[in-house]
């Protein structure tokens, strides 16, 4: 788990876990604060990480167009369609 700090305040995280898939990437960010850029500067500082397994993959629905785009932005691509906790979604994967 990352936390994403701004002006000494955590506006937000990074979390790799083992849920739903093996080496699964989860984020999160303060409404205020998204699609300023954060998110993936935050990825870019910690994806070289030796911590991060590779492949990782996201699961996100497919009406979060920011998660979307985030995740397009760092390189993860489209592996299939799917439904997670009920909400038609697209898994990614990013393989360093």
């Amino acid at each position: 788990l990352w936390a994403i700090k701004y002006d000494n305040e955590v506006i937000g995280f990074i979390l790799i876990a083992d849920i739903p898939h093996n080496n699964s990437i989860g984020f999160s960010i303060n409404s205020k604060y998204a699609n300023r850029g954060f998110m993936r500067k935050a990825w870019e500082e910690i994806s070289n990480h030796p911590d991060i397994k590779y492949p990782l993959y996201a699961s996100t629905s497919q009406r979060n167009e920011s998660a979307i785009r985030l995740l397009e932005s760092c390189r993860f691509v489209l592996e299939s369609e799917t439904v997670f906790a009920g909400e038609p979604s697209f898994t990614y994967i990013k393989r360093e």
